[in-house]
């Protein structure tokens, strides 16, 4: 029989190992964010719920008063062949006299960022379900919350990443029409390019470049005939007046709806955060036989429905409050039209009232 549970035993042990080709998984691991809150975090998770809440506004107010494309329209259109100063834009023909030398040398730029970059094994542990770029080499542990529940399968994986080993950045310049224009890290660009040029498996560069243009469009603040910079914004420009402002304007709207999003993650987890002592009060009756794990469940899910709900109303309402605070001479205008139109509607009334009178 001894002989029997040995062989038994080996045979289970062998058939495990071949399930994976590393360590046999060691144990359950409990979840940074699945250990039990104190106190202490709980009472400091309401103080930044409210610094959250509050600062959503601001953030919302920021994001809603993106000005890229009404810089670009304040600024004057002149002739290149002017020498008007100020913030002023214009178009022409870049004569480009020391061009940079870009994309392996095949092409000529007014900006690059090259990036050299090699290609290396990373070995990392993921749990749940692994990215589709890595391979996974063992299982490790049995990742779960407190209690060991929700668990999940952790494992070793390898992936591929580039890493860059040395990166350059160069500006050039150019004269379009009567001005100097110097290209730097302030300007905004148009129309950058990105190309990769592989050397060979594990090896390639990542270039960026401002190809030299048949036509620049430029704005920015123009001083003894040379701009470099601008106190509203420095535009760098391929394309028309009218392909520009396109661009700005989608990079505007781009941002806006970026901060919207970031606006809403604050209140969703400011009130998450300030609803904290009902999750910490479920996690502590969660130590009640049968009905402890449900009460648990249940304030958690109880917390982030109505976090969700109040991030929603609020959001509505700050976005209500900014749109109109940012247009209140509109509104002040339409009030006062809607408010002229009751008076004269009422003068009008009156009249035939008393013509009645009279008679």
């Amino acid at each position: 029989m001894a002989d029997l549970g040995n062989f038994l035993k080996n045979a289970l042990q062998e058939a495990s190992s071949k399930t994976h080709n590393g360590p046999t998984p060691k144990g359950i691991r409990i979840r940074k964010n699945g250990k039990k809150p104190s106190l202490g975090s709980t009472i400091m998770g309401i103080f930044i719920g409210v610094l959250l809440v509050v600062g959503a506004p601001f953030v919302l107010w920021n994001g809603e008063n993106q000005h890229r494309a009404d810089d670009f329209t304040s600024a004057q259109q002149v002739e290149a062949v002017s020498e008007v100063e100020g913030y002023i834009t214009f178009q022409g023909e870049p004569v480009v006299e020391n061009p940079l030398s870009c994309i392996d040398e095949e092409q000529s730029c007014l900006y690059y960022n090259k990036k050299e970059q090699e290609l290396k094994l990373v070995t990392e542990e993921q749990c749940g379900t692994v990215s589709e770029d890595a391979t996974i080499l063992y299982e490790t542990v049995l990742e779960c919350d407190e209690g060991n529940i929700n668990c999940e399968q952790c494992y070793m994986v390898e992936k591929e990443v580039w890493e860059t080993l040395v990166e350059d950045t160069q500006y050039g310049e150019a004269t379009v029409g009567s001005y100097t224009v110097k290209f730097n890290e302030g300007a905004a660009m148009q129309g950058v390019q990105e190309t990769t040029i592989s050397h060979s498996y594990y090896e390639r560069d990542v270039w960026r470049t401002f190809l030299i243009p048949q036509e620049l469009r430029v704005a920015g603040d123009a001083y003894s005939n040379i701009i470099n910079g601008a106190q509203k914004l420095y535009v760098l420009s391929p394309y028309s007046y009218e392909g520009t402002l396109a661009e700005l304007t989608s990079q505007d709207e781009g941002a806006m709806w970026m901060i919207r999003i970031i606006t809403f993650l604050m209140l969703f987890f400011g009130f998450s955060s300030i609803l904290g002592p009902l999750s910490y009060v479920g996690f502590i009756m969660k130590r009640i036989p049968l009905i402890g794990p449900m009460i648990n469940e249940v304030s958690g899910a109880i917390v982030g429905i109505v976090s969700f709900i109040l991030a929603v109303i609020s959001f509505i309402v700050f976005w209500i409050l900014v749109t109109v605070i940012k247009n209140i001479f509109i509104v002040i205008a339409v009030l006062i039209l809607i408010a002229v139109g009751f008076f004269l509607m009422a003068r009008g009334n009156e009249a035939p009232k008393a013509a009645k009178e009279k008679k």
